[in-house]
């Protein structure tokens, strides 16, 4: 029997009471996005400048990113790092409406997640006014990522959120059989860590965002893992 669907609503405290998450320093649980970066060519850095300023050029022209930020940013990412291409399948795996109030104005936006690989997964944070922030996204992403997890295997995701990128992974801990925890009763399996690496901003220099790339496809062109 497949488990039950984890609501994308859940906060972290609900993750980490009900499901055994826990958030763990990026070092050493997270130095893959440090390590063994492909390197880039010329091409690569010149398609990856003018998609900069092609999302700089819809900054001036629409006063918040949409659909537009999967347009002009994501979509040309993965074409860059042919992942439009066999053996690659991207797929878009949920689209979830969202709700933020701030002083009593409400600020409508979209969670949608794209699945790359089994391992690798991008969300994006799409808004109908004013950006929102990371923050609006990492609980579903997380929530995502667990249903996800294969044994002991690690998951990537990176999520994208007006100019901003951080990369996640996620991991279930071995528990020895002998000693299960009787606290965490939906999570049988022990406990999961997950961590963040650095923000990367389109705002940034050149060389972030090609840094942000390398990882991007980094995680991508991982070995497939089987289930």
């Amino acid at each position: 029997m497949s488990p039950s669907p984890i609501p994308a609503t859940l906060t972290l405290q609900d993750l980490h009471d009900r499901y055994g998450l826990e958030r763990v320093s990026a070092n050493p649980f997270f130095g893959e996005w440090r390590q063994n970066l492909p390197e880039l060519s010329d091409s690569d850095k010149l398609l990856l400048s003018r998609i900069r300023q092609s999302y700089f050029n819809l900054l001036d022209h629409v006063p918040c990113l949409g659909r537009p930020l999967q347009t002009v940013v994501v979509s040309p990412l993965l074409f860059l790092g042919n992942f439009f291409t066999a053996p690659f399948k991207v797929q878009e795996e949920s689209a979830q409406d969202i709700e933020l109030e701030d002083d009593g104005i409400v600020f409508k936006g979209k969670l949608v997640t794209l699945s790359i690989t089994a391992q690798f997964k991008v969300m994006v944070v799409e808004s109908e006014r004013l950006a929102l922030p990371m923050s609006s996204g990492l609980g579903s992403m997380l929530a995502f990522m667990l249903q996800q997890l294969h044994g002991q295997e690690p998951c990537y995701g990176v999520l994208v959120a007006a100019s901003n990128f951080i990369f996640v992974k996620m991991q279930r801990q071995a528990v020895p059989p002998s000693t299960p925890d009787p606290l965490n009763t939906e999570n049988p399996m022990g406990k999961v860590h997950f961590a963040v690496s650095e923000a990367f901003s389109t705002w940034g220099s050149d060389d972030e965002f090609y840094q942000m790339f390398q990882i991007f496809k980094h995680f991508g062109y991982l070995p497939a893992v089987s289930p």
